[in-house]
C-alpha cells in the first residue's frame, strides 16, 4: 500500500510570530485595510486562534503593526489628538472627506456616530481652546543670542518656549482664518501652501510665544523675513 497518511498541524498550537507573520502577509495580499472578512480570505488561521494568542482581534492586529479597522469606545482624548494631527498636516479646517488615511487614524464616520461631524470640530476647538498648554519655559533657559547694547551685551531670557505647541499653532491659524496676513495665501484655496507661525515682535529681541505675539504666515513669507525671528 502506498498510501501515506499524514496529521495537519494543529493551528491552536501556533505561536504569536507565526500569527503575526500571517497577518501581515494577509494585510500586503488584501491591498487594504485588513478585516476580519479579508483574513478569512487570505490568512490561514481561524479567529479563535487570534484571540486565544492576543485576547482580541484587535490587539492582535496592533501586534502585528496593523491599524485596527473598528475601535468601539474611543477616548475622547485619542479622537481629538487625531482631529488635531490631522488639521496640522493639512495646514486648515478639515473636512469629513479628509478623515481617512494616510491623514487620519479614524474614519469621518467614526466622528459622526459620537458627535456629528459639525458637532466634531466645535467640540474639539473647546478642548483645544480650554485645555492648557505647557508654552512657560520654567527653567527661563537664556537665549543663546546675545543682544548687543549701547555699553554692554545682554543675555536675554524668555519665559516661554520658543516654538508653539499644536494646540496655539491651531488657535493662531484659526483667528487669521487659516490665511497669510502678509499675502492672504492660504491651503484652503490653493494646493501646497505650508502655513507657519511666526513671532511678531521676534524672539531674538525677546518677543514672547503667546498668542498676541504670534501670527499666521506662508512657508515662503516667512522664510522671506530672513533671520529676524
Amino acid at each position: 500500500m502506498d498510501q501515506k497518511f499524514e496529521l495537519e498541524r494543529f493551528n491552536r498550537n501556533a505561536s504569536k510570530e507565526e500569527i503575526i507573520a500571517d497577518l501581515q502577509k494577509a494585510a500586503a495580499l488584501s491591498g487594504a485595510s485588513l478585516t476580519i472578512e479579508s483574513y478569512k480570505v487570505h490568512g490561514k488561521f481561524s479567529m479563535d486562534t487570534c484571540r486565544r494568542r492576543f485576547g482580541t482581534w484587535n490587539k492582535a492586529l496592533i501586534a502585528a503593526g496593523i491599524a485596527p479597522t473598528k475601535v468601539n469606545n474611543i477616548p475622547q482624548e485619542l479622537l481629538f489628538k487625531n482631529l488635531e494631527e490631522v488639521w496640522l498636516k493639512l495646514g486648515r479646517q478639515p473636512r469629513l472627506s479628509d478623515m481617512e488615511k494616510p491623514f487620519s487614524k479614524y474614519s469621518g464616520g467614526t466622528y459622526e456616530k459620537r458627535y456629528g461631524w459639525s458637532n466634531s470640530l466645535e467640540h474639539f476647538v473647546e478642548w483645544a481652546n480650554n485645555t492648557e498648554e505647557e508654552t512657560f519655559d520654567e527653567s527661563a533657559e537664556e537665549s543663546e543670542r546675545e543682544i548687543p547694547s549701547s555699553n554692554t551685551t545682554e543675555l536675554i531670557k524668555h519665559r516661554t518656549k520658543r516654538y508653539p505647541g499644536p494646540k496655539l499653532t491651531i488657535r493662531v491659524w484659526q483667528r487669521d482664518g487659516h490665511t497669510c496676513v502678509y499675502c492672504g495665501r492660504s491651503p484652503g484655496n490653493e494646493r501646497g501652501v505650508k502655513l507657519h507661525v511666526d513671532h511678531i515682535f521676534p524672539w531674538s529681541k525677546g518677543g514672547e510665544t503667546v498668542f498676541e505675539n504670534l501670527q499666521t504666515l506662508c512657508e515662503k513669507c516667512n522664510l522671506g523675513k530672513g533671520n529676524t525671528d
